[in-house]
């Protein structure tokens, strides 16, 4: 590919035979590349840099006129890039009125705050609601109460019931110590 560079009032602008580059940004279509017969024309502080420098000592920098050499002013100007802000957090994710900071359950819409056994967690996203080691899901399939930790009363939470292959709905199946063989 050939490459043109050339100094323009102090920025340093390369052409690529693409278009110009100037710092950093591509400026205008420039398809064709220079010939050598135009290198010589170059006003001083220009090159190709596919070639070797030329030699400025003969001409003012800036030009023949020694005055600098200006953009022509239909040709679009650099323009500094400026950094886009970052979109602010969303405070409230699940849109229930209540900041992320403060929910329970700040993935799932739950305005009212209940939290039954009050852990970390709401109701709305607390997958066992009375923490007896039993997912509310399966209480629902073994009749219990997903809100009471011992539905049957007799002492043994109903998810250690179910574990162990008692009946968490009859107070006289569990294990007792005090029942002697």
């Amino acid at each position: 590919m050939t490459r043109k560079k050339a100094v323009l009032a102090g920025i340093v602008i390369l052409g690529l035979g693409l278009g110009w580059l100037v710092g950093g940004m591509l400026v205008a279509d420039d398809p064709q590349p220079l010939a050598a017969s135009e290198i010589g024309s170059l006003p001083a502080g220009e090159q190709d840099a596919s070639g070797p420098e030329q030699d400025s000592s003969s001409e003012p920098a800036g030009g023949s006129q020694g005055q600098p050499v200006q953009p022509q002013p239909d040709q679009p100007q650099p323009q500094p890039e400026q950094p886009e802000e970052p979109e602010p957090a969303d405070e409230d994710a699940d849109d229930d009125g209540v900041e992320d900071d403060s929910d329970n359950c700040p993935q799932t819409p739950n305005a009212d705050q209940l939290n039954f056994d009050g852990d970390s967690m709401g109701d709305a996203c607390d997958p066992d609601d009375d923490n007896d080691g039993l997912l509310d899901n399966d209480e629902a399939s073994h009749g219990t109460n997903p809100f009471k930790k011992d539905t049957d009363g007799d002492g043994w939470s109903d998810g250690w019931e179910v574990k162990w292959s008692y009946d968490p709905l009859d107070p006289d199946s569990h294990p007792n110590p005090q029942l002697k063989l």
